[in-house]
């Protein structure tokens, strides 16, 4: 079972009282998500099938009063894993590199959504929900090889490879007529920083692509430290409303169980600064919690979030998922 609760007040950037008669879109949303899963391995193929509900509750809506939603989805993910390790012996040292190939298949049907989107002042995806068919192949590849981090050896990429393409079932309905949806790319090198003043670096190009009108984000990434005890991440975005932004950020970690981190974001073409980051992470054997704060300058909006993750048995689950939602690099992702 997963569970996830949201709320806050939401309002675009103009002052309620302002002339010329336009009516203050503020408004008040208290958001529930459950999902029930059943995961089971069937002759080496993992399959999850899951049904969730979303239920939000506006005090606010565009016809005027309050009003509640209810969503439901169901679906089912089928995902497996297959590798293959090559080892040699480098000055009578033994070496080895592993290929871990993930292929995955997810559908989901979202079948029922209270009212139009329409009916509700537009923030964010949860406001433009309807009625939905999604199929989405994704093929995942990792080139590894054993490193000590943190102290233990362990595998590590140093080559990551992640694609994944969209595709609506009820094209007519889902996608205006178009069957095929975005293309999502994720691509990550590591390379072994011998002879740099830092232990860690690594590069990163990610976004997606719209098939019949081109680019529609790409973000470049380049993380390494530690420097003066902070790690750091230089952050490249553009996309269909930001023709250019730069992010930094820095992390480091106190008491050995928890992380401070904090950034901001400047768009480059309208030289002004976008939004500001801070938080902190507590890391603990069976869960972890993530809190911290966004300020958006351009819509004059503050996020306030708080991210528990249970971790089962001390696994804690895969944080690099940057194919759409999830991107645990997102944080600066707010409405521009």
């Amino acid at each position: 079972v997963d569970i996830e609760t949201n709320a806050g007040q939401r309002r675009s950037n103009y002052d309620d009282l302002t002339p010329g008669g336009r009516v203050s879109d503020r408004t008040l949303r208290i958001d529930q998500l459950a999902e029930l899963s059943a995961p089971v391995n069937i002759g080496g193929i993992n399959v999850r099938p899951y049904v969730s509900g979303r239920g939000s509750y506006y005090d606010e809506t565009v016809n005027g009063g309050d009003s509640g939603r209810i969503a439901l989805e169901t679906g089912v993910q089928l995902g497996t894993r297959m590798q293959r390790q090559w080892s040699w012996l480098s000055d009578g040292e033994r070496r080895a590199v592993r290929h871990v190939m993930s292929p995955k298949l997810t559908y989901r049907n979202r079948f029922h959504v209270d009212d139009r989107p329409g009916d509700f002042y537009q923030f964010d995806a949860i406001d433009q929900l309807t009625e939905q068919q999604l199929v989405r192949g994704e093929i995942r590849n990792q080139l590894q090889k054993m490193e000590v981090v943190d102290g233990v050896r362990q595998p590590r990429d140093f080559l990551f490879l992640d694609l994944a393409q969209d595709l609506f079932p009820n094209r007519a309905r889902d996608n205006q007529g178009q069957g095929l949806g975005l293309l999502y790319y994720d691509f990550m090198i590591r390379p072994n920083p011998t002879g740099l003043p830092v232990k860690n670096l690594s590069y990163a190009i990610y976004g997606d692509h719209d098939w019949k009108q081109g680019l529609r984000t790409l973000d470049t990434e380049l993380a390494f430290g530690p420097v003066a005890g902070i790690n750091w991440t230089v952050d490249y975005r553009t996309d269909r409303v930001v023709n250019g932004a730069v992010g930094v950020t820095g992390n480091t970690r106190l008491f050995e169980r928890w992380d401070l981190y904090g950034g901001s974001q400047r768009d480059l073409d309208r030289d002004t600064w976008l939004s500001y980051l801070f938080g902190f992470r507590r890391n603990d054997h069976d869960w972890t919690i993530d809190v911290y704060v966004v300020y958006n300058t351009f819509t004059e909006q503050t996020t306030f979030q708080i991210d528990f993750q249970p971790k089962m048995g001390g696994v804690e689950r895969p944080t690099r998922d940057r194919l759409g939602t999830g991107n645990q690099q997102g944080q600066y992702r707010a409405p521009h």
